[in-house]
C-alpha cells in the first residue's frame, strides 16, 4: 500500500537550448481508455496506422485539422482570506476546436460524443502529445468531455465550421507526466478511415454488380480487387466469388457460380484487410435469387 508522503520532490529547473514544449494545437487523436503505444513505436507510422484501420472496440480516430482554437482553460481556483492566500484546486484544461467539412463529416463528427476514453493532442511542429508515468508506454490524456456541438452557420463573414468542446480529466497528466514524440512529419502519411455505401444492380444467380462510394462525398472508390469483396449465403456460410471486373467508374462486376434460391449478402473485407487502404463499409447489402 503507498504512503502519503510530503518528502521533497523538487526538481533542479536548470538551463538548456532546447526549447521543445507543446505549442498551438492543430490537431487530436482519440483513443479508448486502455489504449497505449509504446515510445519506440509511437515514433513511426506504422503502429498509428495499424490502430486507426483496428476493429471498433480497439479503434483510433486521427481528427481532420482544426481551423480554430479557443483555449477555455479553467484558471487555478483560490481562497483568499484576510490574512492570506489558500491554494484549491489548479483548474482544468479545456479548448474548443472547430474544424471545417462537409455535413456527411459533421454528422461523423456529432456521433463523437463521450465522457470518457483518451486524447492525444497534436501541436503545429507536429508533434504528438500525451502522458506517461513510466517512460515505457505514450498514452493520451483522460477525457473529461468531448462534446461536437451544434453546426456554427456561416454569418456571411466567418466560414461554417464544426465546434467540439473538449476538456481533460487530470490536468497532472500533462503537468506531472506529459510526453511528447517528434513524428518527423509522418502524420502527413497516415490515412484516416473513411465509411463507404454498397448498392447492387444486375443481380443474377451468376452475379451482381456493385458500385462503392465514399459516404463523405459519392466519390467512387476505385481499385478494389477480387480479394476485397465477400459474399454470403443466408447462413453466414461463404460463397465463392470467381472474378472481379473493376470499371473504373466505382462499379465492380463479379460473377459466381450457378446460386441456388435464396438472399445472399456482399460486403468489403475488413479495413485492415482492404488492398485500398483508409475504407471501412457501412453495411453489407443483399440481394435474393430466385
Amino acid at each position: 500500500m503507498a504512503v502519503l508522503s510530503c518528502a521533497d520532490t523538487q526538481q533542479n529547473l536548470g538551463v538548456s537550448k532546447c526549447i521543445k514544449i507543446p505549442k498551438l494545437i492543430k490537431g487530436i487523436i482519440t483513443t479508448p481508455d486502455d489504449f497505449s503505444i509504446p515510445f519506440t513505436d509511437a515514433v513511426s507510422a506504422t503502429a498509428w496506422q495499424t490502430a486507426l484501420l483496428a476493429a471498433k472496440s480497439n479503434r483510433i480516430y486521427y481528427w481532420p485539422e482544426a481551423k480554430v482554437i479557443e483555449n477555455l482553460n479553467e484558471e487555478s481556483i483560490y481562497q483568499e482570506t484576510p490574512v492570506g492566500s489558500l491554494f484549491v484546486r489548479d483548474g482544468r484544461y479545456r479548448w474548443r476546436i472547430s474544424f471545417e467539412g462537409n455535413l456527411q463529416q459533421h454528422k461523423a463528427m456529432f456521433s463523437h460524443k463521450q465522457f470518457r476514453g483518451r486524447i492525444f493532442l497534436i501541436d503545429i511542429d507536429n508533434k504528438i502529445i500525451g502522458t506517461s508515468e513510466d517512460g515505457i508506454a505514450f498514452r493520451g490524456f483522460s477525457i473529461d468531455l468531448i462534446n461536437p456541438e451544434k453546426l456554427a452557420i456561416s454569418d456571411g463573414t466567418n466560414a461554417t465550421l464544426t465546434p467540439v468542446y473538449l476538456s481533460l480529466t487530470d490536468n497532472l497528466e500533462l503537468d506531472e507526466n506529459g510526453s511528447q514524440v517528434e513524428t518527423g512529419g509522418f502524420l502527413r502519411t497516415l490515412t484516416r478511415l473513411s465509411t463507404v455505401n454498397l448498392t447492387l444492380s444486375n443481380t443474377s444467380s451468376g452475379g451482381f454488380t456493385v458500385t462503392v462510394l465514399n459516404a463523405f462525398d459519392n466519390e467512387p472508390v476505385l481499385g478494389l480487387v477480387l480479394a476485397d469483396f465477400t459474399l454470403q449465403d443466408s447462413t453466414g456460410a461463404a460463397v465463392t466469388i470467381n472474378a472481379v471486373v473493376d470499371n473504373q467508374d466505382g462499379t465492380y462486376a463479379a460473377t459466381t457460380g450457378v446460386l441456388t434460391a435464396g438472399t445472399y449478402s456482399v460486403n468489403l473485407v475488413a479495413s485492415s484487410a482492404l488492398t485500398v487502404q483508409g475504407f471501412e463499409s457501412g453495411a453489407a447489402v443483399t440481394y435474393d435469387v430466385a
